[in-house]
């Protein structure tokens, strides 16, 4: 009796069948995290650089004074929503410049929301043009 569990203790110390499907079991978790950070990190990009965008378009716009100030919050706010993602704008007008600001909060922004440390964290652009002459 001792000599066969001797003989299945040597025969299945040198077995490494398995080993890998446990591997790739415990790398799985990391990797997907990886993956939605990624999703997520290029999302938060995207919306920030479609901000800028569209604050830098409403600028100029309302510096030629093609735009009230109201049109102007209408316009960007509809111009910079994105899968019912709806930004704050603010336009304000002075007698020499107008300023366009677009800012959403990060954590609302992110698909997957694995960022959950970003929670309170803004994402913004603002643009402030000189008004033209009339």
């Amino acid at each position: 009796m001792r000599s066969s569990f001797s003989k299945l203790i040597r025969r299945t110390r040198h077995n490494e069948d398995g080993g890998v499907s446990v591997e790739f079991m415990l790398w799985v978790p990391v990797f997907v995290a990886l993956m939605t950070g990624a999703v997520d990190v290029g999302t938060i990009f995207a919306y920030k650089t479609n901000y800028w965008g569209v604050a830098r378009d409403t600028a100029r716009q309302v510096a030629r004074h093609a735009m009230t100030e109201s049109e102007a919050e209408a316009y960007a706010k509809k111009m910079a929503t994105y899968s019912g993602v709806e930004p704050e704008t603010e336009v304000e007008i002075t007698s020499n410049d107008v300023t366009v600001r677009l800012f959403g909060q990060a954590d609302t922004i992110a698909s997957f929301g694995i960022f959950k440390i970003l929670q309170g964290t803004e994402i913004s652009a603002v643009v402030t043009y000189a008004l033209e002459p009339i």
